[in-house]
């Protein structure tokens, strides 16, 4: 509890009448969630796919995309990604699915239901974390996305869904194309990946 002489000012301390007193600071929460994240890539992977089938999917693929490391010479995972044919997200839902603590599901039935499962897992092991989902057609996909470089600059709200293109490449990579309605995570600028 705050006492009076707790609120009491230095000579040379000012009050900021406009400062930002969020309870979160994007920067150190971004931080804060990659520490108390997920111990592993495959366990964060995982998480996508319990969301998967939670929306109904019945086909979940997971890839990852390789490229040779110019310096080295060697295959390097590049991006990662989790495609579904579940029941895909609207505006709203999307938008709220990459919020910490804004999850749509609370019941116990699968193994998230803080709300924190996307995002965190996204984030955890990515600076950039893009979805795009679909109810009717990938033709009408609509996509928005985190980044750990606009959290850290000040951002503080998931930027509104746009139609988007789906891209190709996810198409041709998988067994069973896209479907009328699904859901395609892509994580790129991988940080700190994990198998074990």
């Amino acid at each position: 509890m705050a006492t009076g002489k707790d609120n009491e000012l230095g000579a040379d301390e000012t009050v900021d009448e406009d400062a930002d007193y969020a309870i979160f600071r994007p920067d150190a929460a971004l931080d804060a969630f990659r520490a108390a994240g997920f111990r592993s890539t495959a366990e964060a992977l995982f998480e996508l796919v319990d969301n998967s089938i939670e929306a109904g999917a019945t086909q979940v693929e997971v890839f990852a995309v390789s490229r040779i490391h110019p310096e080295t010479g060697r295959e390097v995972i590049d991006s990662l990604a989790v495609l579904d044919n579940g029941e895909g997200m609207d505006h709203l839902t999307l938008r709220r699915s990459l919020r910490f603590g804004d999850g749509t599901r609370f019941s116990r039935s699968g193994m998230g239901r803080f709300g924190v499962g996307l995002p965190q897992a996204s984030m955890n092991f990515a600076d950039v974390s893009k979805v795009w989902s679909w109810q009717s057609q990938p033709t009408n996909a609509i996509a928005t996305q985190l980044s750990a470089d606009a959290i850290r600059a000040g951002e503080r709200s998931v930027p509104a869904p746009q139609a988007e293109r789906i891209p190709e490449a996810y198409e041709q990579f998988s067994r069973f194309g896209f479907e009328d309605t699904g859901t395609l995570v892509v994580w790129n600028d991988l940080v700190d990946l994990s198998w074990k």
